[in-house]
């Protein structure tokens, strides 16, 4: 997130979309926790996060092109990684894709959509 507000503070625009995915994480007490509050919150087995880098300006879509920054990640939901740099948490927003069934950016044409979804960034 830290990371995130220096891009905003460069003059780029971010969509970000976020999400738990499965059942179970580990938790301070130890164990694997697959609900809280009484069964009425699955507790995720891992946590992701898809973002598409684009600058300042008007008509969002069209500003995507094939060299459009995106960042993905896909983290465990697990006691200690609290302080693992998030940049080996890294992944193609396809394989997010994969994971949960959804289909980012489908506004963006197919052609641009195979390119940057496909990349894993690896920019500092």
């Amino acid at each position: 997130e830290t990371y995130c507000r220096t891009l905003v503070s460069q003059g780029n625009e971010l969509y970000i979309i976020a999400g738990g995915y499965g059942t179970g994480g580990s938790g301070s007490n130890g164990g694997t926790t697959s609900t809280v509050a009484g069964g009425k919150v699955v507790v995720p087995n891992v946590t992701w996060k898809v973002i598409i880098v684009i600058p300042a300006g008007t008509n969002d879509v069209s500003r995507v092109t094939t060299s459009t920054r995106t960042i993905a990640v896909i983290m465990p939901n697990s006691q200690g990684i609290r302080n693992n740099d998030w940049h080996n948490y890294r992944v193609s927003v396809d394989q997010v894709e994969a994971l949960t069934g959804y289909d980012f950016f489908s506004n963006v044409p197919t052609a641009i959509q195979n390119v940057i979804e496909a990349q894993v960034d690896n920019l500092p």
